[in-house]
């Protein structure tokens, strides 16, 4: 049974996530071990899968996959993830430690991604206008990198 996302009256299926039936954007956010975000992608519909939507960013043309450590959802890309459990089997102690592992690195990504979503736009299902949301998004990312110059200019009259 296909179910669709329905927001202000209107469906919209493009933003709608598969898992959870609710409209929303997803953005893909690059950051080193000690916590600095050092890109955030343009917002993607949020029933765009997580591997389709970072080959999409093109940061693998850049960078090597074996480079960055994911989450689960990244399998297959040749990042370092976590083992997943298979259905009725427990995982072996080796895998348990290599998860340990992989996430006392990922817990610095989860918390910048928490500190990212005090923007109330980011950790809410949206209401506005798709357009208006996306220009809302792209403000957020622009100010995020913005650096104001190291020494005041002020033009001489």
């Amino acid at each position: 049974m296909a179910r669709s996302c329905r927001v202000g009256g209107r469906t919209l299926e493009t933003l709608c996530s598969g898992k959870h039936h609710r409209a929303g954007h997803k953005l893909q956010i690059l950051v080193d071990q000690a916590g600095q975000i050092f890109y955030i992608s343009p917002p993607l519909p949020g029933s765009t899968h997580d591997i389709t939507a970072i080959r999409n960013t093109g940061l693998f043309d850049h960078m090597q996959p074996w480079h960055c450590t994911a989450d689960k959802e990244y399998v297959g890309l040749g990042c370092d993830t976590p083992f997943k459990r298979r259905p009725g089997r427990p995982l072996l102690e080796w895998q348990k430690r290599f998860n340990k592992g992989i996430n006392q690195i990922r817990y610095v990504v989860e918390r910048s991604i928490a500190h990212l979503k005090v923007w109330r736009i980011l950790s809410t299902s949206c209401r506005l206008p798709q357009p208006t949301t996306i220009r809302a998004i792209n403000v957020i990312r622009k100010i995020m990198f913005y650096r104001p110059p190291a020494k005041p200019h002020f033009p001489s009259n």
